[in-house]
């Protein structure tokens, strides 16, 4: 059975020809059959149609069949099969591009609020850094004014011996007050050498402790930065 009649017969029973109608070929006059006209069907359509525009009779006749084998191609399961297969590859490429972008926001996210709490850490570090400070100095300050209390009652003491020093009559009394007072100097430069010891040694122990936090805020900030980077990704 040849290609001829395949066509023919499918050209009367799937668009419309008259059921006695045939077609002329260069045999002569044939008709034809549907059983093979799928397989022509699957090619090229330039070719089915100019294959039909050689073996129809009438124009009017070609004008209907490529009208129908348009119509036929654009509904064949092969090419909806082709879009399925395309649309599935496009969505699934989309679904991964938005999981991406998610697992990127997601990061940005927790980045920003690790940045947000460690500004917030480092600025309440630097309050109390800024109140030891202050507390140190007022320390300081004070140290300064008992150094002066001090020095000026030594002037006051010393005054006040010469002042005795120079009265005839009371030597012995100069000598025993000038002895108490020398002790009671002692006593007090002793008492401030001790307060000056004693705030230095404070000074010392709150800038070890500032250097120390300081430390440990910048350890605890590079490892927060270093725990997003070590977890394994997904792009599935």
């Amino acid at each position: 059975m040849s290609a001829a009649k395949d066509i023919a017969d499918w050209a009367t029973n799937e668009l419309g020809f008259r059921k006695k109608a045939t077609l002329v070929t260069m045999r002569g006059t044939e008709k034809l059959s549907e059983s093979n006209i799928q397989p022509l069907l699957q090619g090229d359509l330039s070719s089915i149609l100019a294959f039909l525009a050689r073996h129809t009779v009438s124009k009017h006749t070609a004008q209907h069949a490529r009208h129908r084998l348009t119509s036929y191609h654009s509904d064949s399961p092969y090419a909806y099969s082709d879009l399925r297969k395309q649309l599935n590859e496009r969505t699934c490429t989309y679904m991964q591009s938005q999981q991406e972008l998610d697992e990127l926001a997601l990061q940005n996210q927790n980045a920003v609020q690790a940045i947000e709490s460690l500004a917030e850490e480092v600025k309440m570090a630097q309050l109390r850094i800024r109140e030891r400070r202050t507390r140190v100095l007022v320390r300081q300050a004070m140290a300064v004014h008992l150094r002066r209390l001090v020095s000026c009652a030594e002037q006051l003491i010393g005054a006040e011996v010469g002042l005795r020093a120079r009265a005839e009559g009371a030597r012995r009394a100069i000598r025993a007050l000038a002895e108490h007072a020398l002790e009671q100097r002692r006593a007090m430069v002793a008492s401030v050498i001790s307060l000056l010891k004693e705030l230095q040694d404070r000074h010392v122990r709150l800038w070890s402790e500032i250097n120390e936090m300081k430390a440990k805020r910048i350890s605890r900030h590079l490892n927060a930065q270093a725990a997003p980077n070590s977890a394994p990704r997904d792009f599935r």
